[in-house]
């Protein structure tokens, strides 16, 4: 016997004997009937009220539309994905790309340097127990810059850079003072100051 279904020679006998199988018997019936099928579902689906809801994706926090019966918590299939998390240990070679690499003394008119002077520099208690000192904080924390997939150059720029209390520095929490088109801002008015400072050197060293 040859299955009406799956095509292949069988002495199994189902049914009135045309398939070997209930799946195929079944699955033959579904295919032969799916066009009615299709059909009964656009028609239940034209007389469904639709309900269209703006949401915020919980990942990039952009709007989108979307079907309010379908409980989407992401604008995109990228954002899902990301939300689960990066791959582990590429955030500790992130983190190191994010270090700082500047010398405070090569900006000297834009760090207040008389906090160190009063506070002096932070330390553990193993190593010089100067627990109220100063530390230098990333504005815009390493952490932040690594969910929000931020180039490590903005994190690790000088205008990222700020003295601050160390006990300030472990309680401002997550919440980020500026955002990222605030620190891109400030950047180019950095390098703005610092081309024009250079500028004035070298017109100093030229006319000397």
């Amino acid at each position: 016997m040859i299955c009406e279904k799956c095509n292949k020679v069988s002495d199994d006998i189902y049914g009135s004997g045309r398939f070997c199988s209930e799946k195929c018997a079944r699955g033959f019936s579904t295919s032969t009937n799916r066009s009615m099928i299709n059909s009964k579902v656009s028609m239940s689906l034209k007389g469904r009220k639709e309900t269209i809801s703006i949401k915020k994706c919980e990942y990039c926090f952009n709007e989108f539309t979307s079907l309010k019966r379908k409980h989407r918590r992401f604008c995109s299939k990228r954002c899902a994905a990301l939300s689960k998390g990066p791959p582990k240990g590429t955030y500790d070679k992130y983190k190191r790309e994010c270090q700082f690499r500047f010398s405070l003394s090569d900006y000297p008119t834009k760090f207040d340097f008389s906090l160190i002077r009063k506070h002096g520099w932070y330390s553990a208690k193993n190593r010089g127990n100067n627990i109220n000192g100063i530390s230098r904080d990333h504005i815009i924390s390493i952490r932040w810059g690594w969910e929000h997939r931020v180039d490590p150059k903005y994190i690790s720029h000088p205008a990222n850079c700020q003295l601050l209390l160390q006990r300030k520095n472990v309680s401002k929490g997550k919440k980020e003072s500026i955002s990222i088109d605030e620190l891109k801002h400030r950047i180019d008015g950095w390098n703005k100051i610092l081309d024009t400072d250079s500028n004035q050197i070298k017109k100093s060293i030229l006319n000397y």
